[in-house]
C-alpha cells in the first residue's frame, strides 16, 4: 500500500512513501552563496531518498557561519547532509535494514568532491577544518562517497533559493517522489567500488590495532 502526506495549499500534490525491500540510500546537498543579502549569509539545503520509496528526510537552512567562498559553502551544506545520513544509517540499522554500501552524496561543486578525497589541508580550507575533518573521516571509512552531480540536474537546489517555473517543477516532480533510482552504474554490494574498498581498509585497520592492543595487554600481565 501507499502513504500519502499532503500539504494545504498544494491539494493535488503528495509525498508518497511505499513499503519495499532496501534499496540503497542516497543524498543531495547543495548551497546558495552568500544569497540572504542583508548579512551575506548562505543557505544550505538537503534531501534524502531511500531507493524508489521516497524523500525521508529534507532540510532548507540558512548556515549560521558567513562563508567566504562557494566552496566552503558547499562543504557545509555537504557536512549538514552527512550528519543526517550517519543518524539515518543508524535508525535503518534498529530497524535491522542494513545499508552495506556507502552512502552516494551528489554534490554539484568539485572542489567540495577534492577537499573530502584529499587529506592535505591548505591554507584556504583550515577555517573550516572541524567540517572538512568530518566528511573525510566518512569518507575513509565508507559510510559515504561524495559524487559529482550537474547543477541542472541538483534538486536539492530547490531548497536553497527561489527558482523560475521551469527548474522548480523539475526538481519538485524529484521531492515529490516521482525520481529515478540513481544512476545505472550503482555498485550495489561491489567490492571494487572505491567507497567499499576504503571502509573495509579502515575495517581491517582497526582490527589489527585492536589486536596488537590485546597483545601489549596480554604481555604487561
Amino acid at each position: 500500500p501507499y502513504h500519502g502526506l499532503t500539504y494545504q495549499g498544494s491539494r493535488g500534490l503528495s509525498l508518497f512513501e511505499r513499503p519495499v525491500l532496501m534499496q540503497p540510500l542516497f543524498g543531495y546537498c547543495d548551497a546558495d552563496f552568500a544569497g540572504r543579502l542583508y548579512d551575506s549569509k548562505s543557505t544550505s539545503g538537503y534531501m534524502v531518498r531511500l531507493g524508489g520509496i521516497g524523500v525521508i528526510s529534507y532540510k532548507s537552512k540558512v548556515q549560521r557561519k558567513i562563508a567566504l567562498s562557494s566552496t566552503e559553502a558547499e562543504y557545509y551544506a555537504a557536512n549538514e547532509l552527512c550528519k543526517e545520513i550517519v543518524w539515518l544509517r543508524g535508525l535503518l540499522s534498529e530497524l535491522d535494514i542494513y545499508v552495506h554500501t556507502p552512502t552516494r552524496v551528489f554534490e554539484d561543486n568539485e572542489s567540495t568532491i577534492k577537499i573530502s578525497e584529499n587529506p592535505i589541508q591548505h591554507d584556504r580550507t583550515k577555517h573550516f577544518r572541524l567540517a572538512q575533518h568530518y566528511i573525510q573521516d566518512l569518507t575513509e571509512r565508507g559510510e559515504v562517497d561524495l559524487v559529482r552531480i550537474s547543477s541542472a540536474d541538483q534538486p536539492a537546489d530547490a531548497l536553497t533559493k527561489a527558482l523560475s517555473k521551469q527548474p522548480f517543477e523539475k526538481h519538485r516532480t524529484k521531492l515529490m517522489g516521482d525520481v529515478q533510482e540513481p544512476p545505472a552504474d550503482w555498485p550495489g554490494d561491489s567490492p571494487d567500488h572505491p567507497g567499499v574498498i576504503r571502509r573495509n581498509k579502515f575495517r581491517a585497520e582497526r582490527r589489527k590495532n585492536y589486536e596488537d592492543h590485546e597483545e601489549m595487554l596480554e604481555q604487561v600481565r
